[in-house]
């Protein structure tokens, strides 16, 4: 089990106590919107050792991520983990993808979870 300590996007829009509260820091002077844990490489998550979830994940695939998921996805993380706190509503919203459902379908299917997701087409 490793620690990992999660990039921060401050903004305009973002809480200057919200996500600070939530990792455990005290509130800054300056508004924090999102946290993120994940591969992303306009984000990265560090671990305590100082190497990168990417670089961690490179360096044994298989251990890191489990058979089903480098099965299923290759020897990258499939997601990214955001958290995001505005201080008011926000425009944004999340359109997924019927391939990427279809995909999570696939991955479900290899950890062994029901394959059906509304909306995706399993392909069989």
């Amino acid at each position: 089990m490793e620690k990992l300590i999660g990039w921060t996007k401050a903004d305009a829009w973002g809480s200057t106590n919200a996500i600070p509260e939530f990792l455990g820091a005290a509130a800054g002077d300056d508004p924090v919107s999102e946290v993120w844990f994940g591969t992303h490489p306009d984000g990265p998550t560090l671990l305590t050792s100082g190497d990168t979830l990417a670089e961690h994940i490179a360096a044994d695939p298989k251990r890191a991520l489990g058979g089903g998921l480098l099965y299923a996805f290759g020897s990258t993380l499939p997601y990214l983990a955001k958290s995001s706190r505005p201080p008011r509503p926000s425009p944004c919203r999340c359109i997924r993808r019927r391939r990427s459902l279809a995909r999570d379908t696939c991955a479900r299917r290899s950890w062994g979870l029901s394959a059906r997701i509304r909306g995706a087409s399993t392909g069989t």
